[in-house]
């Protein structure tokens, strides 16, 4: 990083390392100095000051939503319930059942859409090549 030499850590840093559990061992103890030394490079472009501050957490990012659900009532929903037309579907595979429920979408939308693909692919949120890609598996592309 173009520094003359690793500045080392500040004395709360060589606390923090020396209290910390290290499941992961030597190879996460390299890891977590790489990190740390990167992402002080990165805030300064200079080393020569001690490290303040050790990400031990390698998945980490600013950019990661911190705030989730506390429960599945709080998440949207979308009733995606089928009643099957016949006791048959019931012995069918997952894969066969999510076929014939792949299908009925498709033909739904196309009815609603006076079979225009482009707008049955709105219908569904797909892009036209994506609804293209579901005729063409389910055998209805001519």
């Amino acid at each position: 990083l173009g520094a003359p030499s690793f500045p080392g850590l500040s004395a709360e840093m060589q606390e923090r390392v020396q209290a910390y559990d290290w499941p992961g061992n030597v190879r996460e103890l390299k890891s977590v100095i790489e990190r740390s030394t990167a992402n002080a490079w990165l805030q300064d472009e200079s080393l020569n000051t001690p490290l303040l501050h050790l990400e031990f957490d390698a998945f980490h990012s600013p950019y990661r939503l911190e705030q989730r659900p506390s429960s599945i009532t709080e998440v949207e929903t979308i009733d995606v319930s089928i009643e099957p037309a016949s006791s048959q579907l019931e012995s069918q595979s997952f894969s066969q059942r999510v076929m014939i429920f792949e299908r009925r979408l498709i033909d739904e939308a196309l009815a609603q859409s006076g079979h225009h693909q482009g707008k049955a692919a709105n219908e569904l949120g797909l892009s036209y090549h994506q609804f293209r890609g579901l005729l063409r598996k389910h055998g209805l592309k001519k």
